[in-house]
């Protein structure tokens, strides 16, 4: 099983690595990048900070681009090409197809994010000050959010077009980054229509409660430390190591549901 997987990665990988997609976004990247060294020569002793914050920046946008862009079309585009016949029509069961696909994107990211890092530590080091090793932190989180974000493409190019998936990932991402917000600024609302409320009214509210209190635990946010670690705010290896552990348990249960939407999926 393990090696029909890493099979199926491997290909996944260096048929990404060939699409020239990636090397537009990585183009992309090394521009961002120049531009924010541009942006800091203007701006007085904040130069390395904006550098850092951009660099960061970057890698999480153009990192989405790839997981939503690619992700999306790691089934559909079998399916389309009809070689996903092919395929299944070995002993390759559709559990492994879906893991398989996910492996290798993930190590096409791996790669991506390494390069970004080591152009941002590139940069870093035309300036008098240290490398700040803490810039590991938001990136290993970026990461893990982007493995995340695969594993969300997937459910939705396992039953979706290509452009739905791409729509729906958009929210999704969109979504996970808000939760925190809008429990903050609803929560509040929803409580006191429960305590002063009548019948229906503490019925809705409840339900609304429960709702948004349900959304909160799918929350992005918890990846997202680069303004703290760029403006020297401390954050720890456990905190890290915690939102690892998370999106390890978010990755299982979007990677459960995408093989399950997959065998389910008529492909006559």
């Amino acid at each position: 099983m393990i090696s029909r997987i890493w099979a199926i990665g491997m290909n996944t990988y260096r048929e990404a690595i060939r699409q020239k997609v990636l090397y537009i976004f990585v183009l992309f990247t090394v521009v961002l990048f120049l531009l924010s060294l541009f942006l800091g020569q203007l701006t007085l002793g904040a130069d390395v900070k904006i550098i850092k914050d951009m660099g960061l920046a970057s890698m999480m946008i153009f990192g989405a681009l790839i997981s939503i862009f690619v992700g999306v079309g790691l089934v559909f585009k079998e399916v389309e090409r009809k070689t996903i016949y092919t395929i299944l029509s070995k002993p390759v069961s559709r559990s492994e197809f879906i893991l398989g696909k996910y492996l290798g994107l993930v190590m096409t990211l791996a790669v991506e994010i390494s390069l970004m890092f080591s152009f941002l530590y590139l940069l870093l080091s035309f300036y008098k000050d240290p490398f700040d090793w803490n810039l590991l932190k938001p990136t290993i989180l970026i990461f893990v959010e982007l493995c995340v974000l695969v594993s969300i493409a997937l459910i939705f190019s396992s039953y979706s077009s290509s452009l739905m998936s791409i729509i729906f990932c958009t929210l999704v991402l969109v979504v996970g980054h808000l939760t925190d917000d809008l429990a903050s600024i609803m929560l509040p609302r929803f409580e006191q229509m429960i305590q002063k409320g009548e019948g229906s009214d503490i019925f809705i509210g409840k339900t609304m409660h429960a709702l948004v209190s349900g959304l909160e635990i799918f929350s992005l946010d918890h990846f997202v430390v680069n303004t703290k670690v760029v403006h020297g705010v401390p954050v720890t290896w456990n905190f890290v190591f915690q939102g690892i552990l998370y999106g390890i348990c978010l990755q299982i249960v979007f990677l459960f549901t995408a093989t399950k939407l997959f065998q389910k999926k008529d492909l006559q």
